[in-house]
């Protein structure tokens, strides 16, 4: 069970970090594909199966960005700093980046800054791009607590993915239903938050669906609750925010 569902109520309530997650997608062989990644068992969600992202840094909303990022124009300082915290975090947790922005090899493993690297490689991060797809916020009962937007973003990339060992220990490209079924064999983790976007992604068949169907769909704010029916306690979110399933018995949270 997510820790989150413990405890009915939280002695404290934290603030919610601002973070981002991406679902980078690719086709291959007629079929939608998304990059996952394992995390490590002493990470935040130890050892689930879910996407590139984590919290926002400060570094990440420095305004020296502005000369290394396109597709900017319109968006408020907040969501600059998302989209670059994206995209960093997949590049740490997988060594991806958009190919106008892949650097030399021998920066491979240099500790560098990641507005550096990105000034290096001569590009510019795509952030225009970046499809917003969803907004979830971690329930009050969590001791940890994230603002996550997630967003959908094309990567036609066939480079090995390259994990930490310690908070990723692999990444993979599936299709949302192997995800799934993974998830339902046991074979993998695949909490309560990352099996609704699996099933909403999984209602396209290509990319450009799936963009489509996210540009039409409002951006509703998700915060879990956790209700108890019959005797039974039950993980629900809105029903009016794009998803097929919208409840789970708390104990698969």
């Amino acid at each position: 069970m997510n820790d989150a569902w413990k405890s009915p109520e939280a002695k404290t309530v934290v603030p919610a970090v601002p973070a981002a997650t991406v679902l980078l997608l690719r086709e291959r062989d007629g079929a939608m594909e998304v990059m996952m990644v394992k995390r490590g068992a002493g990470a935040f969600f130890g050892s689930a199966l879910v996407f590139p992202g984590g919290k926002v840094d400060a570094a990440d909303a420095h305004p020296g960005w502005d000369n290394f990022v396109e597709g900017a124009q319109g968006l408020e300082r907040d969501h600059i700093a998302l989209r670059i915290a994206g995209w960093r975090e997949v590049f740490e947790e997988t060594g991806a980046l958009p190919a106008s922005c892949a650097t030399s090899s021998d920066l491979a493993e240099d500790d560098i800054p990641f507005i550096e690297r990105i000034r290096l490689s001569g590009g510019k991060l795509p952030l225009g791009e970046m499809v917003p797809f969803a907004r979830w916020i971690t329930p009050k009962v969590s001791p940890k607590r994230f603002d996550t937007w997630f967003f959908l973003c094309a990567l036609d990339s066939d480079e090995p993915l390259i994990c930490d060992g310690w908070e990723t220990v692999s990444a993979e490209w599936l299709t949302p239903a192997r995800a799934l079924e993974l998830g339902e064999k046991g074979e993998r983790n695949v909490i309560f938050p990352t099996r609704c976007q699996l099933e909403r992604i999984g209602q396209s068949s290509s990319i450009a669906e799936a963009v489509a169907a996210a540009k039409q769909q409002p951006i509703v704010t998700i915060e879990p609750k956790r209700i108890e029916r019959d005797g039974a306690y039950f993980v629900v979110i809105p029903d009016n925010a794009g998803y097929p399933v919208t409840e789970t018995a708390a104990d698969r949270a």
